[in-house]
């Protein structure tokens, strides 16, 4: 089935996992307001941006930093997981969901953070081989890893009483951590590059892992509480359509769906069920690598909609439905694209033939 695409703003070149989707608050279902989308650019700009009456309003923008590596979504379990952590360099900094930074966190890794994943007062991050956990900034445990890391997570900590950190590594596996030591090592058919819980919670027992690979295929991973690891169902793909580069999960209509971003440029949509092999509903083809992918009602209020940004930096929406929107958004004057950034659009074009 189609999908309906609207751009929305030309941001710095964006790395994989830097765009989030905030959760609605309570007072901006009440007024029917739209969600927030914030985004971490490579020039080391954070923006938070929400879409009022057609119009793209600028929430925030931090001065440039360093290169931003990842953003994620925190704040006390149990909560609206609404605060924003970003990591750059070696350090993790935080900012509400007004721009006021509340932390500035100097990890202390020997090499910059490539990976981040937060929950609650848990902190992990690593750089290409480094793996360190936090609790409250206090240093909990260290690993290094013999393989290039490509991605970091723990389950759900409520539910498997405890953090289980769980590395996505070059040479075709998963590393299962307890401290500073390698629990349980699970070998796939093809490399790990994106690692995300199923139903954004690990479903019903917390212990249910998606799993993107190299080869395009999606894999959901059953660990248990002693890391024992075990497929529950592998959706395989022609190896054309690309390697998995980001993974959401996005419940609209009453049903859940798996989201798929991939470096060919694909964006697919799939039914999602805990022990069926997930079928295939929407398909949209960009012409860039796709670095991070989200669900929200963005646009209009409980309209869901897929918003996506891709390495140049364009953030847009796919729709599934064609709103009859006017496809010529209006900008505010900060976020029109001015001369120099067609100019830069042209040149990574080029730069791409």
């Amino acid at each position: 089935m189609e999908l309906y695409r609207l751009d929305y703003t030309l941001l710095g070149m964006v790395s994989s996992n830097c765009m989030k989707v905030l959760p609605i608050s309570q007072n901006d279902e009440a007024e029917k307001k739209t969600q927030k989308i914030i985004v971490g650019d490579q020039e080391g700009i954070v923006q938070m941006f929400q879409i009022r009456k057609g119009k793209i309003n600028m929430l925030f923008k931090t001065l440039p930093l360093e290169k931003i590596t990842e953003v994620c979504l925190g704040g006390t379990l149990g909560t609206v997981q609404d605060k924003i952590f970003l990591s750059m360099g070696t350090s993790v900094r935080g900012y509400t969901k007004k721009g006021r930074m509340f932390l500035s966190f100097d990890t202390g890794l020997l090499e910059s953070i490539k990976c981040m994943y937060v929950t609650g007062n848990e902190l992990l991050v690593s750089g290409k081989h480094l793996f360190s956990h936090f609790n409250d900034c206090k240093d909990i445990s260290t690993y290094l890893c013999p393989e290039v890391i490509n991605s970091i997570i723990t389950l759900d900590v409520i539910k498997m009483q405890g953090v289980m950190p769980i590395l996505a590594c070059a040479d075709l596996c998963i590393r299962i951590l307890e401290g500073s030591t390698v629990k349980e090592t699970f070998y796939l058919s093809s490399e790990p590059t994106s690692l995300h819980l199923m139903k954004n919670n690990g479903g019903s027992y917390g212990n249910e892992l998606l799993v993107g690979l190299q080869s395009g295929h999606i894999v959901l991973l059953k660990i248990e509480k002693n890391a024992s690891t075990s497929i529950l169902w592998e959706l395989v793909t022609q190896s054309k359509q690309g390697a998995i580069t980001c993974i959401d999960c996005y419940e609209f209509n009453g049903e859940d769906h798996l989201l798929i971003g991939r470096q060919s440029g694909l964006v697919e949509v799939y039914s999602l069920e805990s022990h069926s092999v997930p079928i295939e509903k929407y398909r949209y083809s960009c012409s860039e690598s796709i670095t991070s992918i989200q669900g929200g009602a963005i646009r209009t209020f409980g309209i869901p909609e897929i918003v996506v940004t891709t390495f140049t930096g364009w953030l847009f929406g796919l729709t599934f439905v064609d709103q009859h929107i006017d496809k010529e958004i209006v900008l505010d004057s900060s976020n029109i694209i001015l001369n120099d950034e067609k100019q830069k659009i042209l040149d990574i074009s080029l730069f791409f033939l």
